[in-house]
């Protein structure tokens, strides 16, 4: 008994292979539908022949296609044109070996086999040489034969009784028949066949249209067989991919260079500088700009900050006594009183070494900052009670023994940053800080502080502003070094405070006003350039200002602003017109060209590939037109 399998267009053969592995039954017949994927190609069919050897099954493909069911037979494997072929009546049997008629609902018909010759099947089915030795086996003709007209109304008449005489063939039994070389008496019609076999054409086709859903694909993985030489297959697979995609890129490449040239062209334009003297005011009292009275928007700012900084001391100084000195910072953490503390007041450190004030100093008493209690404290000038270098200590704590046995004591004491130095034998040199230290401090100082606030105000109105400097008013609240000259230390702190008053404008609001002003002038013809006078019409690209001495009136809120701007002029053109008149000329017609556009120099044209193409692209995507100025910008023209 076989079992049928609907084989859809595009299932693949490791699919087919699969159904015929899972049939319950050893013989197996394909209907395969019109250019299906496993017909085109013959290392399928013999695939799936090797295939069906091992699983010890059967096949026979069933499909309409002459050239199809040749490929099959040439693979091995054996071929029917029809459905029709795979049944037969017991009547049909006596006059041909085997006529076919399709039994689509699948009923089972009794004496499911019957023997051919003799009723032995051939031993041979399923071999290797099987399909070898059927091609040389000598074909005999055997004809059916003709039926009386009794018969033919007796199968019309009770197509019951026809049914029950049909019954199904297996594969066994086709390939024994072919095997005794049966073969159709080519006498008889077509039509006679397929009537006589009971096949029907809307029935085929109807069939192959449900069959011709696409089935679920099952992929099952195989281990290869020889590790070695897939091993090597692999390899070789990489390498051709490797190698067909470097002759892809080149040729990608090639095709580039050759197939899709481009070119950029800078266009050269003459160009113009041109100066006007500015007078304009700035005034605190307007919010918008007047051209007519040349008046900008001003502010008036006030801004307060302090700085602190360290700097290097590089004084010299020759001491005799050899005794350490220092610097040290005093805190008051006992009430908001200021201490005062005289000359050689005892500074006394863990250790037991003891300092004395230089100078008498007044210690600031207790501050509220931000909701917090901060300590008073000041800087002082401390000297060793003895000499000698155990006295160049470094950085320490120190107590007040003049505070000891009264509250005071502990809430009062003093900390050093810098380690204490001139302690040692006679003719040593101590650095100290020299006059001219803290002169050059208080100029760094005070000009970092000052630039601090101008950054500050820019920052808060706006980086646009203006600050002049005759438009700025300093005001010093306190400049002092931490430690005066002379005293010896490797380093000092300068520390300043500064009250400024600025007058600020907008950088936009006075290049306008410029603009403006150059506008109006060129209508009344006051300011024509060159380059118009030749009928080039020109407009304004940039605008640059530069400030001369300008007067300002903090009380006022008003200044005088004196500047002179630049204007640079470049004439109008069209650069998507010039693109199309120059797409796929060469140099000469490209001269030729620019004679209509006055108000172009020349132009600069860089070829892709280089040396290969000497002629501007005909494609507009391939070419790229800029526009850049022939004279360097803002230079006052001629």
């Amino acid at each position: 008994m076989y079992q049928t399998f609907y084989i859809s267009p595009d299932e693949e053969i490791i699919s087919v292979i699969n159904k015929i592995k899972k049939s319950p039954s050893t013989e197996n017949a394909l209907i395969v539908s019109p250019g299906a994927l496993i017909l085109q190609s013959i290392i399928n069919l013999r695939l799936l022949k090797k295939e069906s050897e091992k699983l010890g099954k059967q096949i026979m493909i069933v499909t309409q296609n002459e050239q199809s069911r040749r490929l099959v037979e040439k693979a091995g494997i054996l071929a029917q044109s029809s459905v029709a072929e795979l049944t037969k009546t017991e009547s049909d049997q006596d006059a041909a070996r085997m006529d076919f008629c399709p039994e689509i609902n699948g009923n089972e018909n009794e004496n499911a086999e019957k023997k051919i010759d003799g009723g032995k099947k051939l031993a041979a089915i399923g071999s290797k040489n099987f399909f070898d030795n059927q091609a040389i086996v000598n074909s005999k003709v055997i004809e059916s034969q003709p039926r009386k007209p009794e018969e033919l109304n007796n199968k019309i008449s009770n197509p019951v009784e026809s049914d029950r005489n049909k019954k199904k063939i297996n594969i066994s039994d086709i390939l024994s028949a072919k095997k005794e070389n049966f073969s159709p008496n080519p006498a008889r019609s077509k039509t006679e066949i397929a009537n006589q076999g009971g096949f029907d054409l809307h029935k085929e086709r109807e069939l192959e249209k449900l069959f011709r859903a696409e089935i679920e694909k099952d992929r099952q993985s195989k281990k290869p067989k020889d590790k070695s030489a897939n091993l090597v297959s692999g390899k070789i697979k990489k390498v051709s991919i490797a190698f067909l995609s470097a002759c892809f890129l080149v040729a990608l490449a090639l095709g580039s260079y050759l197939i899709f040239p481009k070119a950029e062209i800078g266009v050269l334009l003459k160009a113009d500088v041109m100066e006007n003297d500015l007078v304009l005011e700035g005034d605190k009292n307007i919010s918008t700009s007047n051209l007519e009275k040349r008046i900008i928007p001003a502010q008036v700012i006030e801004k307060e900050d302090d700085l602190s900084l360290s700097f290097d001391a590089t004084g010299k100084s020759a001491v005799s006594d050899q005794k350490a000195r220092g610097v040290i910072a005093i805190y008051n953490e006992y009430g908001k009183n200021s201490q005062p503390l005289v000359a050689t007041t005892r500074f006394l450190t863990s250790d037991g070494k003891l300092f004395r004030l230089v100078k008498g100093v007044t210690v600031p008493g207790m501050t509220e900052m931000d909701g917090k209690t901060e300590p008073g404290v000041i800087e002082a000038e401390v000297i060793a009670d003895e000499s000698g270098e155990e006295y160049n200590i470094d950085a320490s704590e120190f107590s007040i023994p003049g505070f000891k046995g009264s509250p005071k004591y502990g809430k009062f004491y003093a900390r050093s940053s810098q380690p204490m130095i001139g302690g040692g034998s006679t003719g040593n040199e101590i650095t100290v800080v020299s006059e001219e230290d803290i002169n050059l401090a208080k100029s760094k100082l005070e000009s970092t502080l000052e630039n601090k606030i101008k950054e500050e105000i820019k920052k808060e109105t706006g980086e646009d502003k203006v600050i002049l400097n005759e438009a700025i008013s300093k005001n010093i609240l306190e400049s002092k070094p931490s430690i005066a000259a002379g005293v010896a230390a490797r380093n000092f702190n300068y520390q300043a405070k500064m009250k400024m008053t600025v007058i600020i404008f907008s950088q936009e609001d006075l290049t306008r006003m410029a603009k403006e002003i150059f506008e109006e002038k060129r209508e009344k013809g006051k300011l024509v350039s060159s380059l118009e006078k030749e009928g080039i019409k020109m407009k304004i690209s940039k605008v640059e200002i530069e400030y001369g001495q300008s007067d300002a009136d903090f009380e006022s809120g008003k200044i005088i602003i004196k500047a002179a701007s630049k204007v640079a002029l470049e004439p109008e053109i069209n650069l998507e017109n010039l693109k199309k008149e120059l797409l796929g000329k060469n140099d000469a017609q490209v001269r030729e060209a620019l004679k209509n556009y006055p108000q172009v120099d020349k132009i600069e044209i860089e070829y892709w590939p280089k040396f290969f193409s000497k002629q501007i692209p005909r494609f507009k995507k391939r070419v790229e037109v800029k526009a850049v100025s022939s004279s360097p910008p803002l230079e006052k023209g001629d």
